[in-house]
């Protein structure tokens, strides 16, 4: 199982957020109740339970969302065309 495995085959569902390239601003976000998430060990990945009180928290604070945002746009200013971004964190 791959880092990203467990989202492609719908074992889990990521949070997601829609960001304003113009502003750089959230314009929407939408947390996922988490169930599972993935772990990382010494060969591969697992499948492990969320503790409850992480079920409904965002997997990235909106300073670590801008963050990423701002990394996107230097990336997309680096190849001179738009681009979009699915990442799994």
């Amino acid at each position: 199982m791959g880092a990203r495995e467990a989202i492609v085959d719908g074992e889990v569902s990521p949070d997601q957020w829609l960001i304003d390239k113009a502003t750089g601003d959230i314009v929407s976000e939408h947390i996922m109740k988490k169930s599972h998430m993935t772990q990382f060990e010494t060969k591969g990945v697992s499948l492990q339970p969320v503790q409850v009180e992480k079920t409904l928290k965002a997997c990235l604070d909106k300073e670590q969302v801008k963050q990423l945002v701002a990394i996107s746009m230097t990336v997309q200013d680096l190849y001179k065309k738009a681009t979009g971004y699915r990442m799994g964190i």
